[in-house]
């Protein structure tokens, strides 16, 4: 059932006519301050596990963003990019929130017992007018035991034209600790211990060295008088990037003409310009796992400079999924290619992205130093 907007646009107008007054109640019960460098805390139960985002970790005075905290240690006041001014009683939580001195939105979580039961954001940033609203809701189910069970979320986008509906089921492990979130079926998050994460993460590098060769098996069966050069394995740099990314064929006919006409280093390395045959991953099996190993780094990553927070090794899903596939491609770069597909002296494989810096040695990363070698000495790379 949507919510009664009338309400929510009453309370929105509250919030514009009353800010400085609400500004100043949030700000004159903060008695504790911790700042941070993106968002560390949320209204909503199991915000970050449901959308895989980690939490900032606590940092210097001066971070993008300062947590306000009252005497018992509750949230009373947000300055970030906005402003968030919290309302609290037995049976309910308002925040108001404001940006460029304007009501951005209204957040209310409605309690029984102390549970949260109701949930909506009621967002007006783009104007107070009927029809320019948008709003999401969430109602939560518990078992006997009190333990959420259930999230139902809809999401009323285009002030109620367009309606997503999501459902979220929430398991326990024996410890009523949270072990699982499933939306529609799919696993969406998963915990998972170092060990579980260590073992799963040797498991996705056999399985991508084995699918690997196949793929690039494939590509060599789709050259027609051709010889391949190079294999570019282009990771996107979103979470779905990594687990399946773009196997690109370099042609030595179109190097040759690169080499011709004078061509710099970034353009004879360049998979695009090649326009050689492509194919992705086909196993489902190692996609699965490589999507829980994801989700792990993740909600883990840490994306500040502070130099003691870090869980991850590389710091974020992002260099953990690169340093994965250049591991996987320096197995690669070892087999004996010409046994299999029609390739030259001086082919390689190597990891690609978007901010890949040829002349200042990124192909060392994912090619051993011999073959580094070997392409400096045919004027390839400069290794100086």
């Amino acid at each position: 059932m949507m919510i009664d907007k009338e309400y929510y646009f009453l309370l929105c107008k509250d919030a514009e006519l009353n800010k400085e007054k609400y500004i100043e109640l949030a700000k004159s019960q903060c008695v504790k301050w911790e700042y941070t460098g993106w968002k560390r805390y949320d209204t909503t139960p199991f915000w970050f596990e449901r959308n895989l985002e980690p939490r900032s970790p606590i940092m210097e005075s001066g971070a993008p963003f300062t947590y306000c905290f009252n005497e018992v240690g509750e949230i009373c006041f947000i300055q970030s990019h906005q402003q968030e001014c919290f309302e609290r009683s037995d049976n309910r939580i308002i925040n108001r929130r404001y940006s460029y001195g304007k009501v951005d939105s209204i957040e209310e979580l409605i309690f029984i017992n102390r549970m949260p039961v109701k949930y909506v954001e009621f967002i007006v940033r783009s104007g107070m007018n009927s029809g320019q609203e948008w709003h999401f809701e969430e109602e939560y189910a518990y078992d006997n035991k009190n333990k959420l069970t259930e999230i139902k979320r809809t999401e009323y986008w285009y002030a109620g034209k367009t309606v997503r509906n999501r459902l979220y089921q929430i398991h326990y492990d024996e410890y009523d600790n949270l072990s699982m979130i499933k939306e529609g079926g799919s696993i969406i998050y998963s915990y998972l211990s170092v060990e579980q994460v260590r073992e799963i993460r040797n498991d996705v590098k056999r399985a991508l060295l084995a699918e690997s060769i196949e793929t690039i098996k494939k590509i060599g069966k789709l050259v027609e008088n051709e010889i391949i050069c190079f294999i570019s394995i282009y990771l996107h740099d979103e979470p779905h990037g990594p687990i399946d990314p773009m196997f690109q064929a370099g042609l030595e006919s179109v190097r040759n003409e690169q080499l011709a006409s004078g061509e710099n280093i970034y353009a004879l390395w360049n998979a695009v310009e090649h326009a050689g045959p492509e194919e992705t991953l086909s196993d489902t099996e190692v996609t699965e796992k490589f999507k829980l190993l994801m989700q792990y780094w993740q909600i883990h990553s840490d994306w500040s400079n502070e130099p003691n927070s870090a869980v991850l090794a590389n710091k974020t899903w992002w260099g953990e999924s690169k340093v994965l596939w250049q591991e996987v491609s320096m197995e690669l770069n070892k087999l004996d290619w010409k046994a299999l597909i029609p390739v030259t002296e001086a082919f390689v494989i190597y990891i690609d992205e978007e901010a890949l810096d040829v002349v200042n040695g990124d192909l060392a990363l994912s090619v051993p130093n011999d073959k580094l070698l070997f392409l400096e000495s045919k004027g390839l790379i400069s290794l100086s």
